[in-house]
């Protein structure tokens, strides 16, 4: 199946929140129940406001987003169906080719994505209990001189 990335638009909006609260469901069953919930008004409100970029498939489906304030990367997310084929790599490799440097936040015990953000580059800067959502949470970015020095030095 092929996936291609655009710019997200507002018309993509609902899909992208029925992502968005099924991914958090699936990922964060750790953090308190309805939290997810309780958020998501302030979330849809967020979207216009964040530069989107979605993965849709050749039926026009969402494969995933990712939304980027700035640089901080307020959420990636690919539906489970099409996870482990690369989207949410080439989503992100997007992100990279639009900065030099980025940040994002992801909770410690959701050990996917912080493999992934790490096997990306993505270094903890910081580790502090989000209380709120009553889980412990890494901030962490990478910039693009991570990825010059891995190449020269091979590692």
């Amino acid at each position: 199946m092929e996936v291609s990335i655009r710019p997200g638009k507002q018309s993509d909006h609902d899909q992208i929140m029925d992502l968005w609260l099924s991914g958090n469901r699936q990922a964060q069953g750790f953090v308190k129940p309805g939290f997810w919930e309780s958020h998501r008004e302030m979330v849809r409100d967020l979207l216009p406001k964040a530069d989107l970029y979605v993965a849709e498939s050749d039926d026009e489906k969402i494969a995933g987003f990712v939304g980027l304030q700035g640089r901080y990367i307020a959420g990636l997310f690919v539906e489970q169906s099409f996870r482990c084929m690369g989207i949410g790599k080439a989503l992100l490799g997007r992100c990279k080719q639009e900065h030099s440097y980025l940040t994002l936040e992801v909770y410690a015990k959701n050990e996917r994505a912080y493999q992934f953000y790490k096997r990306e580059g993505f270094l903890i800067t910081k580790a502090q209990m989000d209380r709120e959502a009553g889980a412990m949470a890494y901030s962490m970015a990478w910039t693009s001189m991570y990825d010059a020095l891995k190449e020269k030095t091979g590692s």
